[in-house]
């Protein structure tokens, strides 16, 4: 599984607009939590399908809840929905595919990332974690990293087809079984044989 840290970097020419503003702990924990909306324009687009290889993102919205918790930290809801284009494995044809996904986050300092990691070990239906770095929330990429975790890692193209080598152990490349029906039956050749014919 793909981790947050595995992720390429931001790129050098950072947008001058962020898909988000940061948001401070300090503020979520005097004013509670914040719903954050967020939808790229064509320039944050085109940088997020240059930062994760993609063919084209055509549209990508998110809608983020953050919520000052103990540790302290904070805990991150988020839902993403985008439309994405990427080559086929197959065909290496564009295939264009919606990605939808639901994450959650908990942001806290390192020592306590290390501790509740090892806890996680015991619940695998356990938040997420990364580590809060000072005060400051990087929105924008927490938003960017969850939209290459949900992406599709074989992006397949329906009427791509399977290749020859894949098909040898019987059936045709359409799937059918009829290269199957033209073969001579060995028990048939066996009895004529036996029968001297």
């Amino acid at each position: 599984m793909t981790d947050r840290q595995d992720i390429n970097p931001q790129p050098t020419d950072r947008l001058s607009k962020p898909l988000a503003d940061a948001v401070s702990r300090a503020d979520l924990a005097e004013n509670g939590p914040r719903t954050v909306h967020v939808t790229a324009d064509a320039d944050q687009c085109k940088a997020l399908a240059d930062r994760f290889e993609l063919s084209a993102v055509d549209a990508m919205t998110a809608q983020v809840t953050l919520t000052a918790i103990d540790g302290p930290g904070v805990r991150i809801k988020g839902h993403i929905d985008a439309t994405v284009v990427q080559p086929c494995v197959v065909s290496h044809r564009p295939v264009t595919e919606r990605v939808v996904d639901d994450f959650t986050l908990q942001l806290l300092p390192a020592a306590r990332v290390e501790e509740v990691e090892e806890e996680m070990v015991m619940d695998p239906d356990a938040d997420e974690v990364d580590v809060l770095d000072g005060d400051r929330v990087d929105l924008a990429e927490i938003v960017a990293q969850s939209l290459a975790l949900a992406l599709n890692p074989y992006p397949r193209d329906p009427a791509a087809e399977i290749p020859a080598a894949a098909t040898s152990l019987g059936g045709n490349a359409d799937g059918d079984a009829e290269s199957e029906t033209k073969r001579p039956n060995p028990f048939a050749v066996l009895k004529k044989l036996k029968d001297g014919s």
